[in-house]
């Protein structure tokens, strides 16, 4: 993704060595996991089942378009 500048960042081996010492590692420790479902509830229903119809024809998970479906069908 970056051929168009990689010319202009080549850079000495010794230069490539430094760089590769100023590397500092970082732990983190994660004690909680969120998550939400984004699945397009502020959408006109007309885009809404675009989006169900969309994921039917690929390779999504057939929960996530049933989910979405099922949803939708309740309103």
């Amino acid at each position: 993704q970056e051929a168009h500048s990689a010319p202009a960042m080549a850079q000495s081996e010794a230069y490539q060595q430094q760089l590769v010492k100023a590397i500092a590692g970082v732990e983190i420790s994660i004690t909680e996991v969120s998550g939400r479902f984004k699945l397009s509830q502020n959408k006109a229903p007309a885009e809404q089942q675009a989006v169900i119809d969309y994921l039917q024809q690929t390779e999504q998970p057939a929960t996530v378009w049933q989910m979405m479906n099922s949803l939708y069908q309740g309103q």
